[in-house]
């Protein structure tokens, strides 16, 4: 019983979900501003890389979370919640 009550609540995953899509949006406008703002190539790429790396580490929660999702609420849960329009 305990671990039910440890569980995401539906509330938090569309929560979570709307947070993690506004977040996505600004690191991206963020890797495409600082890239264009690079003194040199070199310099975009490293600033893009990190972004990257970033914009991947959240995109693998959302994976993870959306998986968490259909799994425990399979009549509620939809792609939106994680992706889609905000």
């Amino acid at each position: 019983m305990e671990k039910e009550n440890n569980k995401i609540t539906f509330e938090e995953h569309k929560q979570f979900g709307h947070l993690s899509k506004i977040f996505n949006d600004k690191l991206v406008k963020t890797a495409v501003k600082t890239s264009n703002q690079a003194k040199t190539k070199t310099e975009g790429r490293k600033i893009t890389i990190h972004e990257n790396e970033s914009i991947k580490a959240l995109t693998k929660l959302r994976d993870h979370l959306e998986e968490i999702m259909f799994k425990d609420y399979p009549d509620k849960a939809k792609t939106g919640i994680y992706y889609g329009e905000r």
